[in-house]
């Protein structure tokens, strides 16, 4: 009977060919199951910006794929899109629709070519990457995981329209001796702004919502936060638009009224002295 050896680090023994084959699978089965649990925190996933999707192909294309593996999983998402009622009235802000705001799914690179990202599946949701900030999130992926120290979304960037997602797989299984914490890495908050301690209600806070050049004569406001749908300017005003806003109605008064006065000043004092010469000549 013909006979193989097989050699491990424990023992050195000898088999005959029917029993080869699945001592093999029995040892490399038992080294996946006893390898040790990956610890991990901090920011596990990457965010990747989608440019546009081509269906017909699977096809992601992506503002930058470094990062990105092929046979791994990932989550196409879209995170804006959504439609909403803009009239000054008790139901400004009410969703009208989501369109396409909220679609995900799950599934495997299959391979990558420049900034393209082919996926194994056909795509099951249709996705508006020019007009509703959708990203492509890579997994991180363990057979089993520890989390040592939190885990944490990278921050949501409303540029980029990436972030503020968590994504983790496991084969095994995943033990919490840290948090998975996501709070405060989504959609940002409406800054606040800091009364002068004067309460001032002129011209008066009747309305539901108010344009930026209101906003600068009244102290009870709040600048709106992010949400499915996108900010409207004409609406509500971003913090960091204020200076600007506060820049052009200095420009507008100093326009409408300052430089009225000065020209009238100086006719006034122009006239006097004309009416002397032209006296003087007389003479």
């Amino acid at each position: 009977m013909e006979k193989f050896y097989l050699l491990t680090k424990f023992c050195s023994a000898v088999f005959k060919r029917s029993t080869v084959a699945i001592l093999f699978i029995g040892f490399f089965s038992s080294s996946i199951y006893c390898q040790p649990p990956t610890p991990i925190g901090g920011i596990v996933n990457t965010y990747h910006q989608v440019l546009e999707i081509i269906p017909a192909k699977a096809c992601v294309r992506v503002a930058d794929p470094t990062g990105l593996n092929v046979n791994t999983r990932v989550m196409l998402v879209q995170m804006k899109g959504a439609s909403i009622i803009t009239t000054n009235s008790a139901a400004f802000g009410d969703t009208t629709s989501l369109n396409e705001a909220g679609n995900y799914e799950i599934g495997t690179i299959c391979y990558i070519i420049g900034d393209s990202v082919f996926l194994f599946h056909t795509l099951l949701n249709t996705y508006s990457p020019s007009s509703g900030k959708v990203q492509l999130v890579q997994f991180a992926e363990y057979y089993s995981a520890d989390v040592v120290d939190t885990v944490k979304a990278a921050p949501w960037d409303s540029l980029a329209g990436t972030g503020g997602v968590i994504a983790i797989f496991a084969n095994q299984d995943i033990t919490l001796n840290a948090p998975i914490y996501a709070d405060s890495s989504g959609y940002k908050g409406g800054p606040f702004f800091l009364s002068d301690g004067t309460c001032n209600n002129f011209p008066g806070a009747t309305g539901y919502v108010y344009d930026g050049i209101h906003l600068l004569f009244n102290s009870k406001w709040c600048i709106k936060g992010e949400g499915v749908a996108f900010n409207i300017p004409t609406k509500w005003r971003p913090k960091e638009l204020r200076p600007m806003v506060v820049v052009v109605v200095i420009i507008i008064i100093i326009v409408v009224v300052v430089v009225p006065i000065l020209i009238q000043a100086e006719m006034e004092v122009e006239t006097p002295v004309q009416e002397d010469v032209e006296s003087h000549y007389k003479a």
